[in-house]
């Protein structure tokens, strides 16, 4: 695992382990936090991260690694990820498309999926007190 800052960036590598994500989320929210997202907010990137390793997992396990980049950026997170995997499993269905789409269309502002679904991002926007949604 390996972690480094390029301006406010942040990059990781960790393992392709689902119980990796932990590490994410903590990453994403301590991030999101130094940045004056309410604890809504931040609850909502860490289940949509939660959602981008259950898409780019799949069910289990894989070799290879999860590559994730968070970008802080006046008012805005937009976090990067992607599976370099070394394992020969099966690409994710569209079904696993079409269910990572359903859910984190309410968690983030926007949200994009490579075909292969080996790679995704993420955007965030904090929203100002008293700001509807």
């Amino acid at each position: 695992m390996t972690g480094t800052a390029v301006g406010d960036d942040v990059l990781l590598d960790l393992p392709a382990l689902p119980e990796y994500g932990r590490i994410a989320r903590l990453a994403a929210a301590n991030l999101a936090l130094r940045y004056g997202f309410s604890y809504r907010e931040v609850e909502d990137i860490q289940l949509a991260i939660d959602e981008s390793f259950i898409l780019l997992l799949g069910h289990g396990p894989r070799l290879g690694q999860i590559r994730l980049r968070f970008h802080p950026d006046k008012g805005t997170i937009t976090i990067g990820a992607s599976a370099e995997l070394t394992d020969d499993l099966a690409d994710p269905d569209t079904g696993s498309h079409h269910r990572f789409g359903m859910l984190v269309t309410d968690l983030v502002d926007e949200h994009r999926v490579s075909e292969s679904g080996r790679e995704l991002e993420l955007v965030k926007r904090h929203r100002a007190v008293g700001h509807s949604s």
